[in-house]
């Protein structure tokens, strides 16, 4: 689902910190310290932008108001050679456009101004049908380790309409180079077809399905009823999460699909001098441990 947002500024309530608040997501610093860990070092910061004149009713969680709430990482270059302005530049970048690629916005401010103003628009356009809308996004960090840098946006949004909708994006990058890691960058040439039937293994475990089950008659929407791998992944310390969001691959009651396909499974993919060599032989250590 993409956002379409509306530009102008909205005088609301905007709060910005660098610490983590009290809901932050797991593995978030409880305290705003830096993490010491071993790619770059960060702090968490948040925004939040509540409905002009709404005072949230904590018993429900604020969402009797129209609110916005962005979690992120605010890195430094404590101790490491890593251009911390262009690394943060970056994750502006996949904060606003994770929902909408095409957006023009390009800070976080913006986006929170843009999107309560759109609100605001359709409140008073139909004031008969404005339920309050909401977005909580925020990243989780799930690799920091041998110059990777692992991240997950995760999107909780509702704009009206029968449910929420949940969004997850994953991304790798090396650092210092700031460059985003592809399997073309980490696996042999023409690896893809081996990878796939290794990781229908683990697609199907996660979906509790046998290994000669229909995926067709089981409500999946692969093309020919044929097992595909998407371009929603990123490098763990256990091995490659996939990940298949809402309305992707199936129906909104199915939920998501997420698994793994661990390093060992496809040794025979990872030739020799792959950055994924680092993180086995070292044993990667994921964010906050």
């Amino acid at each position: 689902m993409q956002i379409h947002l509306l530009t102008g500024f909205v005088c609301c309530m905007l709060l910005v910190s660098t610490a983590a608040c009290q809901h932050a997501s797991p593995g978030h610093a409880a305290d705003g310290a830096p993490h010491a860990v071993d790619t770059v070092a960060y702090t968490y910061s948040r925004i939040e932008s509540i409905e002009p004149g709404c005072v949230p009713d904590t018993s429900r969680y604020g969402y009797n108001c129209t609110n916005i709430t962005v979690d992120y990482p605010v890195f430094t270059s404590e101790g490491r050679t890593v251009d911390a302005d262009s690394l943060n530049a970056w994750m502006q970048v996949k904060l606003v456009s994770t929902m909408d690629p095409d957006s023009s916005f390009t800070t976080i401010e913006e986006l929170v101004d843009g999107w309560m103003n759109e609100y605001l628009e359709a409140k008073k356009a139909y004031p008969d049908h404005s339920m309050p809308w909401y977005i909580d996004r925020d990243v989780d960090i799930l690799l920091n380790q041998d110059g990777f840098l692992a991240v997950r946006i995760h999107d909780n949004t509702y704009t009206g309409g029968a449910h929420p909708n949940y969004f997850s994006s994953l991304y790798s990058i090396r650092v210092p180079e700031l460059t985003e890691v592809t399997l073309d960058d980490v696996l042999v040439p023409g690896h893809l077809p081996e990878l796939t039937r290794i990781a229908e293994k683990y697609f199907r475990t996660a979906r509790g399905l046998e290994p000669d089950e229909s995926l067709e008659r089981r409500g999946f929407w692969f093309e020919g009823g044929i097992f595909k791998l998407n371009e929603n992944y990123t490098f763990t310390e256990e091995g490659i999460n996939f990940f298949f969001n809402n309305y992707e691959i199936t129906a909104y009651a199915g939920g998501p699909t997420e698994f793994v396909v661990p390093y060992g499974a496809i040794g025979d993919l990872i030739p020799p001098g792959s950055p994924l060599q680092a993180l086995i032989l070292a044993g990667a250590s994921p964010s906050g441990k």
